[in-house]
């Protein structure tokens, strides 16, 4: 399938060349290559009225567990089915 995905037509021909892609809008958080397996996660910023210093821990402690999430993901992508992979995620405003 790689193969297949990976083709871009170019002036009149298809390459087989790895590029970015985007996932959404075109923010920089939303590009990954074409051929990666691609899991994207939906998290809210904060449901609840918290203080000031309450609500920088909070968003702090989402960032940090966001990141080992994503490591794990893609390392074992990487292990179990040898597969490059690019975990993004999307903030909400729920």
């Amino acid at each position: 399938y790689k193969d297949v995905i990976k083709k871009d037509f170019i002036k009149g021909e298809y390459k087989k060349e790895r590029f970015h892609i985007s996932y959404g809008p075109a923010v920089p958080d939303n590009f990954a290559y074409n051929d990666d397996l691609v899991i994207k996660i939906y998290y809210s910023r904060n449901t609840k009225k918290l203080s000031d210093e309450d609500f920088i821990k909070n968003l702090r402690d989402k960032k940090e567990f966001l990141e080992s999430i994503k490591k794990e993901i893609i390392q074992e992508v990487k292990e179990k089915i040898n597969l490059t992979c690019t975990v993004l995620d999307e903030k909400t405003n729920m």
